[in-house]
């Protein structure tokens, strides 16, 4: 069981538009990112196979609103982001095949922050499956290498987006999805 409290930034710069001339100024945003908890549970099976769950709870409801403070006394809202609080389960298992290897595979199903209303390009979260597949070899006593690769698809959602900037304004309407695949490759050495 685990739990890790909420991550506040303090983020400062300088804003540019050609747009609009007031926003040509320095500002500081605050951010805070969620707390999240977790349960994780390994189960041995047998000798050489084990299950491990987990579940993760994701405090996102605290990412409302994007605001930038302007040097001149003014906001500028950026974003409302209007998330919600989230769950994701992963299920997965470990197999020792021999000596030199173990195999591994999972697959978690999380859920997206971001409801329709609030969907942006700025972040188009959804619903995601994550696929995953990896093993480690023991080359020796000391060495071993681990293999992973990993494919997380988004689930396909609607985007309706209205943004303005100063006097111009802009609606935009479509459909956006998400993929993306992560190989690794770990060389592990106990000195």
């Amino acid at each position: 069981l685990s739990y890790r409290s909420t991550t506040n930034f303090d983020l400062s710069g300088d804003l540019s538009s050609d747009v609009v001339a007031n926003y040509n100024q320095g500002g500081e945003l605050k951010l805070e990112l969620p707390d999240i908890a977790e349960l994780a549970l390994s189960q041995k099976v047998t000798d050489d196979l084990s299950i491990q769950a987990s579940v993760n709870w994701f405090g996102w409801s605290s990412f409302d609103v994007l605001e930038a403070e302007l040097d001149d006394g003014s906001s500028l809202l950026i974003g409302e982001e209007g998330f919600q609080n989230n769950w994701k389960f992963s299920l997965g298992t470990t197999y020792q095949l021999n000596s030199g290897w173990v195999l591994r595979a999972g697959y978690a199903y999380d859920e997206g922050a971001a409801t329709r209303e609030h969907r942006s390009l700025n972040i188009p979260d959804t619903d995601r499956q994550w696929y995953s597949a990896g093993s480690t070899y023991q080359l020796n006593d000391r060495m071993n290498i681990d293999f992973a690769l990993l494919k997380v698809v988004g689930k396909e959602a609607q985007l309706d987006e209205q943004s303005s900037v100063g006097p111009i304004s802009s609606t935009l309407f479509a459909e956006q999805s998400s993929s993306a695949t992560i190989l690794s490759l770990q060389l592990n050495l106990t000195l």
